[in-house]
C-alpha cells in the first residue's frame, strides 16, 4: 500500500464511530488505572470482576463497588473512590456507549 494511502487510511475515522461532544463536552473519559487496581485489588481477595461488566452494566459496577466499600485495604479504598466518583457521575463519558440503562 502507498505510503500516503496507508497514512489516510489509518486516520479516516467514520462519522458513525465518531464522538458527539456537542452537549456533553464536560464529560470525562473513565479512569482507567483506577479500574485496573479495583480488579487486581479485588483479585487478591478473592474477587473476580469482569472489566467488561464494570464498563457495560452501570448497576453491576456500582453493586461491585458497595461490596468493596466493606473490604480493607488502602489501594483498594482509593481505587472505590476514585471509581464511585465516575460510576456515580450522571454523564460519564462512556454512558451512551455502554450503560444501556439508568
Amino acid at each position: 500500500m502507498h505510503a500516503a494511502t496507508a497514512s489516510h487510511a489509518s486516520s479516516a475515522v467514520p462519522a458513525a464511530y465518531a464522538p458527539d461532544m456537542g452537549a456533553r463536552a464536560e464529560a470525562r473519559y473513565w479512569p482507567a488505572h483506577a479500574l485496573d487496581t479495583f480488579l487486581l485489588q479485588m483479585a487478591a481477595r478473592g474477587h473476580c470482576i469482569s472489566a467488561t461488566m464494570m464498563l457495560g452494566d452501570r448497576g453491576y459496577a456500582l453493586d461491585q463497588l458497595q461490596h468493596a466499600r466493606a473490604l480493607s485495604g488502602e489501594a483498594l479504598q482509593s481505587a472505590v473512590r476514585e471509581l464511585s466518583d465516575y460510576f456515580e457521575d450522571a454523564q460519564p463519558a462512556v454512558a451512551g456507549l455502554h450503560w444501556y440503562h439508568r
